[in-house]
């Protein structure tokens, strides 16, 4: 099964080292992993070398709507697979539209009220929740 770490952009951060770490960890012991850039993302200078990177294929200033589509067709067409959507909240909104075998599990960085908010909405469609620290 497929691995895709989920971000809406490429930058330096504490989620986005973490995904490329787990990405790092899990091909080295074999298995298909890579990052998802859900955002565009042109050039990602910071996404290190051994970290394979995938993109979806709409244009940064497209509609939702159509970003949405091409996520989750792109989802769709990986599976079976497991999406991380980590802090890409916005994208949350193609869940209920996934095959079965398109199985997402969400991220809760910190006990703050937009990852309630949005784990909340999701969570009928989630397959489970990893929290980072106990709150």
């Amino acid at each position: 099964m497929k691995l895709l770490w989920g971000t809406p952009g490429w930058h330096l951060s504490g989620a986005n080292t973490l995904g490329a770490d787990i990405v790092r960890g899990l091909r080295r012991l074999g298995h298909d992993a890579s990052i998802l850039v859900t955002g565009g993302g042109e050039g990602l200078p910071d996404v290190p070398c051994d970290v394979p990177v995938e993109h979806i294929a709409t244009a940064a200033a497209a509609p939702w709507p159509e970003r949405w589509s091409a996520l989750r067709t792109f989802l769709n067409a990986q599976a079976p697979c497991l999406w991380v959507p980590n802090y890409d909240f916005v994208n949350l909104a193609v869940v209920p539209g996934l095959r079965s075998s398109a199985r997402v599990l969400a991220v809760w960085h910190a006990d703050e009220a937009l990852y309630r908010r949005n784990i909340a909405w999701a969570a009928p469609w989630l397959d489970g929740v990893v929290a980072v620290s106990s709150f």
